[in-house]
Parts: C-alpha cells; sequence; structure tokens
C-alpha cells in the first residue's frame, strides 16, 4: 500500500502493526520454524484420513504481519450480520476503541481481546506451518490454488521440500505487496509483471544471503477470479494460464459465502454454490493430472451446510471421488479443522496427457 494511501485509510492514531513489533531477525526466525517444524501427526483418527497438530502457532504471526493491514479492513459477517472491522471501529471518533487500546501493555493481543467489547470480529489467516506440512505429506512439484488469499499456502509452497512451482489465483491485487514482501523475504525476484499477472524466480545464491531461507520455488500469482473460467480467461488473453497445463496438486481455502468481506466489489453471488464453488471444482478437475488430490479447506456458513454439497454433489458433477478428510489441529482452541480431500481417478497407462507422463509416480496416485 502506498504511503499516501494508508494515510488516508488510517486517520485516527496509527495502528500499532506487527511488522512494527517483531523486528527482522524475528521475522527471519518464524520462516526457519516454519520450514525446518513438522508438526505431529496421527493416522486413522476419529474418522480423519491424517491429523497434523503444530506445536507452536506463534511463526504463522509472519503472514499475519505481512498482510496484517488488508486483514484489519475486511469486514466479517456472523449468524447475528455483519459486523464493521477493525479499521471502522479505530476510525470512528467515537468508538473510544484507539483511547483503550493504546493504553494496554500489549496491543497487539489487545486487538483479540477488545473485539467482542466493540463488536468487530478479525479475519482468519491458514497458517503456513499446516500447509507446508500438507505439501510435505503429499509431495507434489506443481501445486494449483485457485483462491491465494493471504498468501499463506503460497509460503508453505515455498518452504516445502517438494514442490517447484505454485501457480496461485487473487483478484484482490491490495495483497500482492504482501506476496511481493513473501519472496523477497525468501530470496526470491520479481521474473515478470503486468497488470494481471506477477512471476516470481528464485534469485542466484549470492543475491539470495541474508535471506531466512533461500526457495526453489517459482511462482505465478494470477489477479483474475479462477471461477471465471475459460471462456473469461481468453477474453483476458489468459487462457495460456491454465491451457495445457496439468497440476500434480491442488490445495485452496476459498471464501466462506460472505462471511469475510475482503473488498467493496466482493462477489455477491445468489447461488454462492452454483456460481462459485461448483466451477472452482469444475476447472480444478481440468488441470489436475489423473490420480491427483483437491484438497479444499471449506466450513460452514450462513449460507448453509457445506458436507452434503462437498460429499454427494461434488462427485456427481466431476469425477472427483470422496476421499475423507484431514483434519488440522488450533493450537490455542483444540479445534479440529476440516480439509477435504478428493481424488481424480488414476491415469490408464500409458499417460498422454500434456507435460512429462508420471504415471508411474508415487506424486501421481499416492494412496492414503
Amino acid at each position: 500500500m502506498e504511503p499516501a494511501a494508508e494515510e488516508d485509510t488510517f486517520r485516527r492514531p496509527p495502528i500499532p502493526r506487527l511488522l512494527d513489533y517483531y523486528d527482522a531477525d524475528t521475522l527471519r526466525g518464524f520462516l526457519r520454524q516454519i520450514k525446518h517444524d513438522y508438526p505431529d501427526w496421527q493416522l486413522k483418527y476419529n474418522g480423519y484420513e491424517v491429523v497434523f497438530s503444530l506445536r507452536d502457532d506463534v511463526p504463522s504471526n509472519y503472514t499475519r504481519a505481512v498482510q496484517e493491514l488488508e486483514i484489519l479492513k475486511t469486514a466479517v459477517t456472523t449468524r447475528y450480520g455483519r459486523l464493521r472491522s477493525f479499521v471502522d471501529v479505530w476510525n470512528d471518533p467515537s468508538s473510544g476503541l484507539a483511547e483503550e487500546l493504546l493504553a494496554m501493555p500489549d496491543p497487539h493481543e489487545a486487538k483479540w481481546q477488545l473485539a467482542p467489547k466493540y463488536k468487530y470480529k478479525m479475519a482468519t489467516t491458514f497458517m503456513p506451518g499446516y500447509a507446508k506440512a500438507m505439501f510435505d505429506y503429499f509431495e507434489p512439484t506443481t501445486v494449483l490454488d485457485p483462491c491465494a488469499g493471504w498468501g499463506d499456502r503460497m509460503l508453505g509452497a515455498l518452504l516445502s521440500k517438494t514442490v517447484r512451482e505454485y501457480v496461485g489465483f487473487e483478484p484482490n491485487r491490495a495483497l500482492l505487496p504482501g506476496y511481493a514482501r513473501i519472496q523477497r523475504d525468501l530470496g526470491c525476484a520479481v521474473e515478470y509483471e503486468s497488470s494481471t499477472e506477477t512471476r516470481y524466480a528464485p534469485a542466484a545464491a549470492a543475491e539470495a544471503e541474508g535471506v531466512a531461507s533461500f526457495s526453489s520455488t517459482y511462482t505465478q500469482i494470477h489477479s483474475l477470479p479462477f471461477e471465471m473460467g475459460h471462456a473469461a480467461l481468453k477474453q483476458w488473453q489468459q487462457l495460456d494460464v491454465l491451457e495445457r497445463r496439468w497440476f500434480d496438486f491442488a490445495f485452496t481455502s476459498p471464501p466462506f459465502f460472505d462471511y469475510e468481506v475482503y473488498t467493496d466489489s466482493n462477489p455477491t453471488y445468489r447461488d454462492w454454490i452454483r456460481e462459485f464453488y461448483e466451477p472452482m471444482f469444475k476447472l480444478v478437475e481440468a488441470h489436475l493430472r489423473p490420480g491427483g488430490f483437491f484438497a479444499v479447506h471449506l466450513g460452514d456458513t450462513s449460507a448453509g451446510k457445506i458436507d452434503d454439497f462437498l460429499r454427494f454433489r461434488v462427485p456427481n458433477i466431476t469425477r472427483f471421488s470422496w476421499r475423507g478428510k484431514i483434519g488440522l489441529v488450533g493450537c490455542q482452541s483444540g479445534k479440529i479443522r476440516d480439509v477435504y480431500l478428493f481424488q481424480l481417478p488414476p491415469a490408464p497407462a500409458p499417460f498422454a496427457g500434456f507435460g512429462p507422463d508420471r504415471s508411474d509416480d508415487k506424486d501421481n496416485a499416492r494412496s492414503i
């Protein structure tokens, strides 16, 4: 965000920011910890194929710090209606939030503590440590993320053992500076940039000296809604983004209907499932290798329950088969967040698809 825009957004006293609280060494330490720590995991637990449990969620604050300004501007909808964002309340001179928060010994923790009193709710992030654990478990080399969001899964891919290419879609261009910061901190640099696409490539080892972790992953970020499909992508001259492309693995956490309102241009689909979720599953199916997995973190919203759609509707409209759930344990709450897992049928031998033949690779047909 440009300084002028930031000043216009925050008319009240400056909001205490995590980027000011954490020094560079601390942020580098977070990246090293995400890269080298691996969560505890348990197979076939309580109806889950596998459950991951991180020992420490503090390193996840790296992504939150990088995208904090946008997170604080995001409004959240609950069953009681849409709440104001943190920034909306902060900028209200009559609210008293700024004065009370700045007087507290830990203003960053106070952002959470004061939420019920001032009737706002902050958007959540996806822990990059869990994203990395997923990639390390399934061992893909190419990853498709239809809803890149705050950049948590991108960071997990950059720090994973096997991912060599990550392709993400995210229409909210306000998140691009955060992506650039993540890439820069890991020694990657812009290779190509346009109004709808940014590509990052690993920098030379000498240039990466002093960064937290040197990543060898190539990244493409497309500032377009993934669910637009081929016709719209072609209209934007972006069809080559996915045409003749096959990915080993797809992993995303799409918006939960209207739970988080990221921008004033947030989609307002009349039928969220039919106009958003169904096109997403169909387009992922078209670009996932035979035998490949699609992992998607979804939950119930004010629009209704999602379980029946995932278990019964998705296998009916695509070739995906339901493979169960993966659990991610919240470090503070102890609650398990669900990641739903789908798999395409394996390829008949020999596989004659586009790209290298991976029909014999364990990446392409791993059994869980």
